[in-house]
């Protein structure tokens, strides 16, 4: 019977279906949690001022699959540019 080797197949193909890849953050990306804990400010603060930089292009934004607590999601960190 065919029902075996296909049901095997869709077993194998949705076995990994939901692997995702956690990315490695580099070295001097943060997070706004983690940027507002190092200023004092708030969250909501952090994001609004973050917001202003990145559209001045003194702030980098980029997006990372992150393992946040069960759950891998993608995140916004952020960087200083360092070229002043």
């Amino acid at each position: 019977m065919a029902d075996a080797p296909i049901g095997a197949e869709w077993f194998d193909a949705l076995q990994h279906a939901t692997d995702t890849k956690i990315d490695e953050v580099p070295e001097g990306w943060l997070t706004v949690r983690e940027i507002a804990a190092q200023t004092g400010m708030s969250e909501g603060h952090t994001w609004k001022r973050l917001r202003h930089a990145t559209k001045d292009g003194r702030v980098h934004r980029r997006e990372f699959m992150i393992r946040t607590g069960k759950v891998i999601k993608r995140v916004t960190h952020y960087m200083l540019d360092r070229c002043e």
